[in-house]
């Protein structure tokens, strides 16, 4: 068929098309959707993107598979070819406004953007009454594509259609302010909230859209709702300064935030406070003002809007993230003495974790774990961790064989299923790896990697497999000395474990060792948070060996770090998608494409 700039159909086509759409035959239900797009993305990701295309041909009738063929007629670039199929599915269902979307989205993908308006008309012009949601649609598939001009034009035509007033508001601002045309937007936005004070949704998204646009654009509508709440009150006054809150804390001003905050508090019933105290804490938090997450913390718990120890807990987790240990040490001791159990568990593994692995204070984790094991009411789950966290004890004061001691008391107990003791046989792995025992060390971490495929601890463990089987010297001598060097950073000598592993890099020039060093470094580095090390030692083993096992997990690693740490989600999808195409069937891969698909799962 040829493609037009349109298309058109009879009285007796739309009838059929709504027959269609009524009895629900041209969509699978959600169940065997979800299946068949996750099936055509294994494919796809095996395959090419040219694979799954016969098998989503077979439901092209339900919009949501039709979209799913853009995207892989796309990706094998025969966008052309495509829009042959959604210009026949337009035609065919005219009234789905779902399919429409599509076929506007696979006329501008095929590089027909100047009929992308027209078609656009057409279909709202062919919309029966009873269809008004149309022009949202239609306007936000153009605001989607691009064409911001075209869609402010289909918005304001929705709201002559429905008489004017606030309809298509938030529609009408955010393409005002996507044209640029701020001050224009900013009034939609007032208008909004004047209208209806109890919406804060849809004012929201219009105040970041305007602040997407730069600092200038911020501190123009901050200036232009400070304005407004002047001469506000009641309600309006009220979502206005929760508005400023909000957006002051985004742009880092801290003190014009807990301004707007404080001042909120006191003009709100008490459900209405608690509401916007957890919105300001939680809030400042996500956003690593965490002095103005105190500030909210100590004044909603002077104003009794949370609970006490809430407010402990909260402070003590905020203070363990600014590295003030000695400060979220007092909170902890003071949580100790309530006489609630979950909270006193919560409360001594904390503090034993605070002494373990920040103040180097081994003895005084013991004895906080053993309080923690010592307290009735505790869960099996609980009971375990307990345990498993009195052996790490054990390995940092250097009682190795009170460490194995309990390891396999835990592993002989009937308690608790293989699986649920593994963290039992990790622990005692690294207790012969460190004692000396390499051998038998190799054992322990085989079942632990069985039982935990896929998992980080795991991959650790195989690698530390690989290095003590492989070794060649007549002693063992180079996994000795590595697990010298993980012994050392384990109890807190980072400085000696450096050492020993640059001694170890200067006496080998075997890549099985080399490697092993690399990877080894990396996650102590890692475990220290020194990330921008481990990137660079992650970064020395790709470049220096990249055929070997350990590129892979080396790339995933860097990947992990600088999504979850350093927030780069542009250079960690470049190492993620370096794992899948590089090692497509290497032990990294999996995880690499979960992480991937989230990734664009949190683009969409």
């Amino acid at each position: 068929m040829a493609i037009s700039s349109g298309y058109s159909f009879s009285a007796a086509a739309a009838l059929l098309a709504l027959t269609v759409m009524s009895a629900g035959a041209a969509r699978l239900d959600d169940r065997r959707f979800n299946e068949l797009r996750q099936l055509s993305r294994t494919i796809a990701d095996q395959a090419g993107p040219e694979r799954p295309i016969p098998i989503l041909l077979q439901h092209q009738d339900d919009p949501r598979v039709l979209g799913l063929l853009l995207e892989y007629y796309g990706k094998a670039e025969r966008q052309l070819e495509f829009l042959e199929i959604a210009a026949e599915q337009a035609a065919r269902q005219p009234l789905d406004l779902a399919v429409q979307g599509v076929y506007l989205k696979a006329l501008h993908a095929a590089g027909m953007a100047d009929s992308v308006m027209p078609v656009a008309s057409r279909i709202i012009g062919s919309a029966p009454d009873t269809l008004s949601e149309v022009w949202r649609v239609v306007g936000s598939q153009l605001a989607e594509l691009g064409m911001h001009a075209a869609a402010l034009e289909v918005f304001n035509r929705g709201r002559a259609a429905a008489a004017g007033g606030s309809a298509f508001a938030r529609e009408i601002a955010l393409e005002l302010a996507d044209l640029g045309l701020l001050n224009e937007a900013v009034e939609e936005l007032l208008a909004m909230v004047r209208g209806n004070p109890a919406e804060s949704t849809h004012p929201r998204q219009v105040a970041y859209r305007i602040t997407s646009r730069g600092r200038q654009a911020e501190d123009m509508l901050l200036e232009r709702l400070d304005d407004a709440l002047k001469s506000a009150g009641g309600e309006v006054e009220k979502s206005l300064r929760s508005l400023l809150m909000e957006l002051c804390l985004s742009a880092g001003l801290e003190k014009e935030a807990y301004g707007y905050f404080s001042s909120l508090l006191r003009k709100l019933d008490d459900r209405a406070a608690r509401r916007i105290a957890q919105l300001f804490i939680g809030r400042a938090a996500r956003l690593s003002l965490f002095d103005s997450a105190l500030s909210g913390y100590a004044l909603a718990d002077s104003l009794k809007l949370v609970n006490h120890q809430t407010a402990l807990l909260g402070q003590a987790e905020i203070l363990l993230r600014l590295g003030r240990y000695q400060q979220a040490e007092h909170h902890f001791i003071e949580l100790i003495g309530f006489e609630s159990t979950p909270i006193a568990a919560m409360a001594w593994r904390k503090l034993g974790d605070i002494y373990l692995n920040r103040m180097d204070r081994p003895g005084e984790a013991l004895a906080c774990y053993r309080k923690l094991e010592e307290l009735g009411g505790l869960e099996k789950e609980q009971l375990l961790d307990a345990k498993l966290r009195i052996a790490e004890s054990f390995i940092r004061l250097e009682r190795l064989d009170d460490a194995g001691a309990l390891c396999r008391e835990l592993l002989d107990s009937s308690e608790y299923d293989p699986l649920e003791s593994s963290g039992a046989m990790l622990l005692l792995g690294d207790v012969l790896f460190f004692g000396g025992q390499p051998d038998s060390a190799a054992e322990a971490y085989l079942t632990f990697a069985k039982l935990n495929l896929g998992d980080q601890l795991a991959n650790d463990a195989m690698g530390k497999i690989y290095l003590i089987r492989h070794d060649r010297s007549p002693e063992g001598g180079p996994s000795r000395k590595v697990g010298e060097a993980l012994y050392a950073a384990r109890n807190g000598n980072v400085q000696l474990a450096r050492d020993l592993f640059a001694g170890l890099l200067r006496e080998q020039s075997d890549s099985l060792y080399r490697a092993q060093v690399y990877y080894q470094m990396g996650r102590m580095y890692e475990r220290e948070s020194e990330f921008s090390l481990a990137l660079g030692t992650y970064g020395q083993l790709i470049d220096e060996l990249p055929g070997h096992q350990l590129a892979p997990l080396a790339e995933l690693r860097m990947g992990i770090i600088l999504l979850e740490e350093v927030a780069d989600t542009t250079r960690a999808r470049g190492h993620l998608e370096r794992v899948v195409v590089e090692y497509p069937l290497g032990v990294a891969t999996p995880q690499a494409r979960r992480l991937l698909r989230t990734l664009d799962d949190e683009k969409l």
